[in-house]
């Protein structure tokens, strides 16, 4: 039997200035995957709760996660950066994943400039299982759609194959 990860999947703070309006779709996916694999899977929505820079690291020091899970767009960089350090005095044996916009349009640029670990390009619905079977036991280099970086090294592997039937990938939690 795999190891069981804890987990924590993050939605950034979107806009500053305006009220949550759509609920993070694709945590609710990679969630459901995680969790069909038997992974404890917790959600921590800044954008919906609008959770302060303090509230966000109480949060982080009263749970112990292995992974955290981070999805953003661009505009959300200097927020992802900000969470990524946090995540790390706190944890820093813990192994930090970005996917999403930002993920796939700068990846070496994001894991050059935070301490991100990995970094998820296109769709990660598929090699998010692949990263979790393969992430404790140090062989990142064989999944497919990732960056990562080990010993201030950065690695690109084999792009993903797109998702050609979404009806297998299960609905969201």
């Amino acid at each position: 039997m795999e190891e069981k990860i804890k987990v924590l999947l993050i939605n950034p703070k979107i806009r500053e200035n305006k009220e949550a309006f759509i609920f993070p779709l694709g945590l609710g996916y990679i969630a459901r995957i995680l969790s069909n694999e038997g992974h404890n899977v917790s959600i921590l929505d800044i954008d919906a709760f609008r959770y302060t820079d303090n509230e966000i690291i109480s949060f982080l020091r009263k749970k112990d996660f292995d992974v955290y899970g981070i999805t953003g767009m661009t505009t959300e960089y200097k927020s992802i950066k900000w969470l990524a350090s946090a995540i790390k005095q706190i944890n820093s044996n813990s192994k930090i994943i970005l996917g999403g916009a930002l993920a796939t349009t700068l990846p070496e640029f994001v894991l050059e400039k935070t301490e991100i670990d990995i970094v998820v390009t296109g769709e990660g619905e598929e090699n998010i299982k692949n990263i979790m079977n393969n992430i404790s036991k140090n062989r990142l280099r064989a999944v497919k759609g990732i960056y990562f970086k080990e010993k201030n090294k950065i690695y690109k592997n084999q792009p993903q194959e797109q998702i050609n039937d979404l009806d297998n990938i299960p609905f969201p939690d």
